[in-house]
């Protein structure tokens, strides 16, 4: 079928249904407004062509030329588009249900406002594309390269990016809810404001890593290596830390209620007015660790070492602290903390009190 009687069908609103044009050049064709079912397109070159608005079910693209190809609010069910050169494509505001991109060359490519529902991308390259606010659902994304590409405000819903190469990639406000990541390395890796509830990140080395205001509830990190991490103002309400290793980790202003600390590492951590209510931290370290202002009420501190901790006016209110180590206790907030020197502290209530108290002696009735 020729280009010009292609378009002519296309635009007298003929729905094509089972037709091969394969192998076939339609380079810059205007196919806006399209129907289409089962339209072979493998191999074909539709380089500059534009699928605006069209609908599209089980039409099969696979190793086409889409360089430049216009895609916006186009409807894509159930299409193929495996290997599928595609690089620059306009792809803005489509919508996709159970694609198949796995090797597909998205370099550059637009996706914005583009939903992917349970789309393969498998091994697919979308190296600088724009995924903003892109919403992916069950997206199948193992050896696929997103080495900077712009994912603000993007959703990852359910997502396994443990073999996703972000390197550069660009993180802010993206939702990567109960997405996986377990054992990777992301050293060094920004993610503020992200939402990553019951995101699974156990085993991750994030040393350095900048989660500043993000979402963390009910996160699994447990056996993660979060040394020097800023995770200030960070929501991790149940999240569970175990065994992890947060060594001068920043958790200014957290919320850690629930969390579970079990074994966790966090010597020289900064938790300055933290929430901590309800914290599970049996043999925690907090050894020199800054708990100022931070409440721990009703936290389980059971054998946890509190060697040198920094507890100025740190509330452990029906806290339970048995066999806990508390050795001393600085009663001096740094320069940080607004300067100036404060009257020491009371040590703790005798040993046969069931609660720590850190109180100023003119605060005693």
């Amino acid at each position: 079928m020729k280009k010009s009687e292609l378009e002519r069908r296309v635009h007298e609103g003929e729905t094509l249904i089972q037709v091969s044009l394969a192998g076939r050049s339609y380079r810059g064709a205007n196919l806006g407004g399209a129907v289409m079912e089962g339209v072979d397109f493998s191999g074909a070159d539709l380089s500059g062509a534009s699928f605006n608005e069209a609908i599209m079910f089980g039409c099969i693209f696979d190793g086409a030329r889409l360089e430049g190809a216009s895609f916006r609010k186009t409807i894509l069910d159930g299409c193929s588009l495996k290997g599928a050169a595609a690089r620059g494509a306009r792809m803005a505001t489509v919508q996709t249900a159970k694609a198949d991109l796995t090797e597909a060359d998205l370099t550059d490519a637009d996706l914005t406002l583009g939903v992917l529902v349970e789309a393969k991308l498998d091994r697919a390259r979308l190296p600088g594309a724009l995924l903003e606010r892109c919403l992916m659902v069950k997206a199948t994304l193992a050896g696929t390269d997103l080495r900077k590409a712009n994912l603000e405000g993007a959703v990852l819903m359910e997502t396994d990016l443990r073999e996703t190469d972000i390197e550069g990639a660009w993180f802010l406000r993206t939702v990567m809810s109960k997405s996986i990541f377990a054992g990777r390395s992301l050293a060094g890796a920004r993610f503020p404001m992200c939402q990553f509830a019951e995101a699974d990140l156990s085993g991750c080395d994030l040393t350095g890593a900048n989660f500043g205001g993000s979402g963390l509830a009910g996160a699994l990190l447990d056996q993660a290596m979060l040394d020097g991490a800023n995770m200030s103002q960070t929501v991790c309400e149940g999240a569970s830390f175990k065994g992890a290793s947060l060594r001068r980790t920043n958790l200014t202003s957290a919320i850690l209620i629930k969390a579970d600390m079990f074994r966790a590492d966090l010597s020289g951590a900064r938790l300055y007015q933290s929430i901590c209510k309800e914290m599970k931290a049996i043999e925690a370290r907090f050894v020199n660790a800054d708990l100022t202002y931070a409440d721990l009420s009703h936290a389980v501190l059971d054998r946890a070492d509190l060697s040198g901790a920094t507890l100025f006016r740190t509330n452990f209110h029906e806290a339970k602290e048995q066999n806990a180590a508390i050795r001393r206790v600085e009663a001096r907030p740094g320069p940080q903390h607004g300067g100036g020197v404060a009257r020491p502290l009371a040590v703790l209530a005798a040993a046969a009190a069931p609660v720590i108290k850190s109180i100023e002696p003119q605060d005693r009735p």
